[in-house]
């Protein structure tokens, strides 16, 4: 078993626990729980603001002249209020990254006389290959299976949900955005459509940004998909594959921007999520297996990566207690 992994066998309590996934264009945070999994989406391009000109510095020789002499007298605060005047212009609308979308999937227990106290649950990131995975354990014996990979190859991210229980796979899926703009609809009888445009008001005029359009699209094996309110509903299937595509109009709008995700997403899923997933491995490991550095043999196996961080913190903090007299009895070394 690889020991390049980060598993924890708690759920993730919000983004900063989340697990990342990424493709260099694309990434997502995946916050996952037992009935619960939530991908905080974004997109590299997806900035608010927009090109403009930003007048250039005012003041010229004598300015610069003059807060030199204060930095020079040793009055720094008066030089650097002469220095933001002059030589920094008002920031207009810059922008900043926005996120794209959450996709959140709400899971049912498919089958009568299952509860949901006692489940064993593990999630993990699989470093060597670059894959996320989740394992739900019930009592009674129901099982449920969730891996995520965001492919540089094929510039997808796809996912898989699979029971070890024929018909034991059933949620919903709501997709929601961070803008007002956000809309998404049904676009046939397994794909959605999103779009949104990336604008707030901090770092620009609220008016202003960057557009993103994606698609989402469910693949059964078994069960039956219907559409709801912004997202689907999923019963009885025996495994799904999921597969998310999304582009933008940076860095120019010409004509025809939003099919480059349609082009993207008919790739994928023409492929089917077993080539996508052995193509995503062999083209992650051409550049990670090309170091491989080993620093003694890891300790405690068994241990979730969060247990093992505590456990860490905790020794060095009882390390330092014990050495606490060492500064004052070896004079100060």
């Amino acid at each position: 078993m690889s020991d390049l992994k980060l598993w924890y066998t708690s759920p993730a309590e919000g983004w900063s626990q989340g697990l990342p996934a990424g493709n260099g264009r694309m990434g997502a945070v995946i916050m996952a729980a037992p009935q619960r999994e939530v991908w905080s989406m974004n997109e590299v391009t997806f900035w608010s603001g927009r090109e403009e000109v930003i007048p250039g510095p005012f003041g010229g020789r004598e300015a610069l002249e003059e807060m030199r002499g204060y930095f020079l007298s040793g009055n720094y605060a008066e030089g650097d209020r002469l220095a933001k005047q002059y030589l920094q212009p008002v920031k207009r609308n810059f922008g900043t990254n926005l996120a794209l979308c959450e996709l959140a999937f709400s899971f049912d227990l498919p089958f009568e006389g299952l509860e949901e106290d006692g489940v064993r649950f593990r999630r993990e990131l699989d470093l060597e290959n670059a894959v996320i995975r989740s394992e739900c354990y019930y009592p009674g014996g129901y099982t449920l299976f969730r891996e995520t990979f965001a492919s540089h190859a094929d510039d997808v991210i796809a996912a898989r949900i699979w029971s070890g229980q024929p018909g034991g796979v059933s949620f919903t899926l709501v997709t929601g955005g961070g803008t007002d703009s956000f809309t998404v609809s049904r676009l046939d009888e397994n794909t959605l459509q999103f779009r949104c445009q990336a604008t707030e008001q901090v770092h620009s005029d609220g008016t202003c940004g960057v557009w993103a359009e994606g698609r989402i699209r469910l693949e059964l094996t078994g069960g039956k998909l219907t559409g709801e309110d912004g997202g689907w509903s999923v019963k009885g299937a025996d495994e799904v594959s999921v597969y998310f595509t999304a582009s933008t109009d940076y860095p120019n709008q010409a004509a025809g921007w939003e099919q480059q995700c349609v082009r993207d997403l008919d790739q994928a899923a023409a492929k089917g999520y077993a080539a996508l997933r052995e193509d995503h491995i062999l083209d992650y490991r051409e550049e990670f297996a090309k170091v491989n550095l080993r620093l003694g043999e890891p300790a405690d196996h068994g241990l979730p990566t969060d247990s093992r961080i505590r456990r860490l913190a905790e020794e060095g903090a009882a390390v330092t207690r014990d050495c606490s007299h060492c500064s004052s009895s070896t004079g100060g070394i």
